[in-house]
């Protein structure tokens, strides 16, 4: 956890592509963490750790952007992405005029396509802002991954716990011995439906 990611990241043999998400939860929050990930190429997809910050609405409002990063307007209303610039490793944030016609016209950015803009940039908030904005359905979509992950390596673990591990050698065996275990879990649960679904169907008779 922490700053042994990277130490563990680096001895797997299959190296980080470009675009490749890495999943971490709150324990791997660490912001050099996140720089060695985006040096690689990769989009890191990592839970926030609070720690001891304060995320009040007014601690939040007071700082200019909430829990996810996403910066406050001026008038106080939060703003929305307008797009993420790989090449600047930045993100722009627009109001996009969502207030009413009568304080429009008293906003000194009312006459701008978009209203107030704002630009985030990674380098100065690499645990807030990347290609994947942190907070939306497409992020939360992503770190679900990271469960089902976990409960295939429980299971995994558990078999291999209780049986006698193979000795393995080479990426191509470790992918074989990958595959088996996914036909393995997949036999697993055809047979728990089963089971379950003609205990269920016998209680009812």
């Amino acid at each position: 956890e922490g700053m042994h990611f990277q130490a563990h990241r680096a001895t797997v043999g299959i190296s980080i592509v470009p675009g490749q998400i890495q999943l971490g939860d709150a324990a791997y929050d660490v912001t050099a963490n996140y720089q060695w990930i985006r040096g690689q190429g990769g989009i890191p997809i990592i839970a926030y750790n609070p720690r001891n910050e304060h995320l009040t609405p007014e601690a939040l409002l007071k700082r200019g952007y909430d829990q996810h990063g996403t910066p406050y307007a001026p008038c106080g209303r939060l703003c929305r992405s307008n797009g993420y610039d790989y090449q600047a490793e930045s993100r722009q944030y627009v109001c996009g005029l969502p207030c009413p016609r009568e304080e429009e016209d008293q906003c000194p950015h009312a006459q701008k396509p978009w209203g107030y803009s704002h630009r985030m940039t990674f380098s100065a908030h690499p645990r807030l802002i990347g290609p994947i904005q942190r907070g939306t359905p497409a992020w939360h979509r992503l770190y679900a991954i990271r469960t089902a992950s976990e409960r295939t390596n429980s299971y995994d673990q558990e078999v291999i716990d209780n049986g006698r591990p193979p000795k393995l050698r080479g990426l191509q065996a470790f992918r074989f011995s990958g595959a088996m275990r996914t036909l393995a879990q997949l036999l697993r649960r055809a047979c728990t439906f089963v089971l379950d679904a003609t205990y269920t169907l016998g209680k009812l008779q």
